[in-house]
């Protein structure tokens, strides 16, 4: 008996452990199953982690839509808020002036009169025509007489009032037109300063205020146009009176010259055949060059 028991604790010892294990259960212990656990258990924490800042995130932008709409909402109920008072920053409007009272003696400046009051009509060039002294010209014989000298002289002069005349009667139309459109437009200036000024409620909505805000753009951009037009105007007539002053200039010196060069021949050809105390008499006792 005692040899049976022997022999079968030898065969037991010699059997694999899962054998052993069968004979004499146990818990078996597994290193990666903890591995594989704390890993689950870190990315689990991360995710919670990844959650929780999403959500702050999510609360934050909350926060800032709704200061921004809180800020919004106050803006438009201040520019809801009707405005009272505003005659204070009142401006008194210059009224436009017509011309003066001047008599036309002859009926020939009632067209330039009413251009220079803002009626333009077909009157003013007739007006301007009969208002000035007419320009004579020379007969095509005359001019082919003349020297080179005297011809560029003439052509110069007559130039020079023509071109003043383009000047003058430009100017007078464009001071008609402008004066006319400043006059009819001063009414509704003055409505629209009004309009700025009322503190009554529906001319003080966002739309009202924007409309009469366009409005004024629009008036400011057409009286720039106008003054536009009449510095045009000044600076054409600039230029006339520069060729005028350059004209007389010419003129001059180029008499000057003249006389410089030709005087001695001059006064023989002049004198020749007068009496002997006609050629005596000195010019340059008389004329200094």
């Amino acid at each position: 008996m005692k040899k049976i028991a022997a022999v079968t604790l030898l065969l037991t010892l010699a059997l694999p452990m899962s054998s052993y294990a069968f004979f004499f259960p146990m818990i078996v212990f597994d290193p990666t199953v903890n591995g594989a656990i704390d890993a689950l258990n870190a990315a689990t924490t991360a995710n919670q982690i990844q959650q929780i800042l999403n959500q702050i995130e999510q609360i934050k932008t909350a926060v800032d839509t709704y200061l921004q709409l809180k800020e919004t909402y106050d803006l438009a109920k201040r520019m809801s808020q009707y405005l009272t008072g505003l005659n204070i920053y009142a401006l008194e409007l210059g009224r436009w002036q017509g011309p003066g009272g001047g008599k036309d003696l002859f009926g020939s400046t009632s067209g330039i009169q009413q251009a220079m009051g803002g009626q333009l009509t077909p009157a003013l060039p007739r007006s301007y025509s009969e208002s000035t002294n007419p320009l004579n010209s020379y007969t095509p014989e005359f001019i082919a007489a003349m020297n080179s000298l005297t011809k560029d002289r003439v052509k110069a002069n007559a130039s020079t009032v023509a071109i003043a005349d383009s000047a003058a009667q430009q100017s007078l139309a464009t001071v008609g037109s402008v004066a006319g459109a400043v006059a009819g437009s001063e009414s509704r200036v003055e409505a629209l300063t009004q309009a700025a000024l009322s503190d009554d409620p529906e001319m003080n909505t966002h739309a009202a205020l924007l409309n009469r805000i366009n409005v004024a753009a629009a008036y400011s951009l057409a009286s720039q146009q106008d003054a536009n037009k009449l510095l045009s105007v000044i600076a054409n007539a600039h230029a006339v009176a520069l060729k005028s002053e350059r004209e007389r200039y010419a003129q001059a010196i180029n008499m000057d010259v003249y006389l410089k060069n030709n005087f001695k021949k001059d006064w023989t050809w002049a004198s020749a055949g007068a009496t002997d105390a006609y050629q005596s008499i000195k010019i340059s006792d008389y004329v200094r060059f």
